[in-house]
């Protein structure tokens, strides 16, 4: 995982979206019940959330961005924090200001529209 943190943005894409559930004891052969392929898709807002800030903290322009759209929407087991999402938007666009200067400015225009 490693190129800067999107590696790990890339896994938290994947967990978010149901791409990646792995259960512990999958890899060992056990057979693994509905219930915890439920628990962990109720959880995947959060364990993306995870993924996204390791890469933003390993300075990642796509983990910063993915991490403030989920604190800015909220989700399960994510309390919504639009203050925290502001930051991370910045630090996407100080990261890569080039790649991220248009979804970080349409993404701010929702935010800014959902608040009034």
């Amino acid at each position: 995982l490693d190129g800067g943190g999107d590696g790990y943005a890339a896994l938290g894409d994947a967990v978010l979206h149901g791409a990646l559930v792995v259960p512990p004891g999958v890899d060992e052969g056990r057979a693994v019940s509905d219930d915890t392929i439920s628990r962990l898709l109720e959880t995947r807002h959060a364990r993306a959330l995870s993924y996204y800030s390791r890469a933003a903290q390993k300075g990642s322009a796509r983990g910063a961005f993915a991490a403030a759209r989920v604190r800015a929407r909220g989700a399960p087991g994510v309390p919504r924090d639009r203050k925290l999402a502001h930051k991370l938007f910045d630090d996407a666009l100080r990261a890569d200001p080039e790649r991220m200067r248009w979804p970080v400015f349409a993404a701010r225009a929702q935010l800014r529209c959902e608040e009034l």
